[in-house]
């Protein structure tokens, strides 16, 4: 801290392999710095989840969203941005319902609700763009065996199902559910693409699917957890294991 504080430059920062000591007297703190410092840490594939969602909040609907559909953004901090917007948009309900006659409350957007905005947008959005690698009826099952044996294709549903999980989990804390009706159709075609998924390891493996190594990179439901589509209505729950209940489609 003393270093960081002297006026006098660090004697390590000479070295042209180091990079300099940023001198904090120097330091000019508005939005553009903090956005600036935001979009460095969420860009970061070592910076923690739930530090930067806390960063986010702190942003403006507008801001957050130009962070979150950077091609540069860390994917797993949607899932921490929509457990805290949730949390915040709870705590805020409460307070509001204590305070009900104060004439200043309403005006201005809470930090939750831009982070829940700006997150439920994001993640939907991506859900769409997965949902359009996924093959037409006719070549289904050709395709989704190629789609399968991809590793990129794994890694983004293994960021996408947790991430909706949680989607879908937080609106039970929120006073108005809002998922479009095209989100709830891709939601649901989601669901299908983690039934295939448990058909294929059951059909590779000897016997039941209770060996835990066979379940380990399953996506986790949360309990009870019902998904209802248009065309193909689609119940799963997960309670005490895997157990999938669904329509013919």
């Amino acid at each position: 801290m003393k270093v960081l504080l002297s006026k006098e430059e660090s004697p390590t920062s000479a070295h042209p392999l180091v990079e300099p000591v940023i001198q904090i007297q120097h330091i000019e703190l508005n939005k553009d710095w903090y956005l600036k410092f935001v979009k460095e840490r969420c860009f970061s594939s070592l910076s923690p989840a739930k530090e930067c969602a806390h960063l986010l909040s702190h942003l403006k609907y507008e801001d957050i969203l130009t962070v979150m559909v950077s091609k540069d953004f860390q994917l797993p901090i949607l899932e921490q941005c929509l457990i805290l917007g949730a949390k915040l948009i709870s705590c805020t309900e409460k307070y509001l319902s204590s305070k009900s006659n104060d004439p200043f409350l309403g005006i201005t957007e809470s930090p939750g609700s831009a982070l829940y905005r700006s997150a439920q947008s994001t993640l939907l959005q991506h859900l769409a763009d997965f949902m359009t690698l996924l093959p037409r009826t006719s070549k289904h099952q050709m395709r989704m065996h190629k789609l399968f044996s991809e590793k990129s294709f794994w890694e983004i549903l293994f960021f996408i199902v947790p991430c909706t999980c949680s989607f879908l989990v937080t609106q039970d804390s929120l006073p108005d559910r809002n998922i479009p009706n095209d989100s709830s159709d891709d939601i649901v075609h989601l669901s299908a693409i983690c039934c295939e998924k448990l058909q294929r390891l059951h059909e590779m493996s000897d016997g039941p699917l209770q060996s835990p190594a066979a379940l380990e990179n399953l996506p986790v439901f949360p309990p009870a957890m019902f998904i209802v589509g248009k065309a193909s209505p689609i119940v799963i729950k997960f309670k005490e294991g895997p157990r999938i209940i669904y329509h013919d489609h």
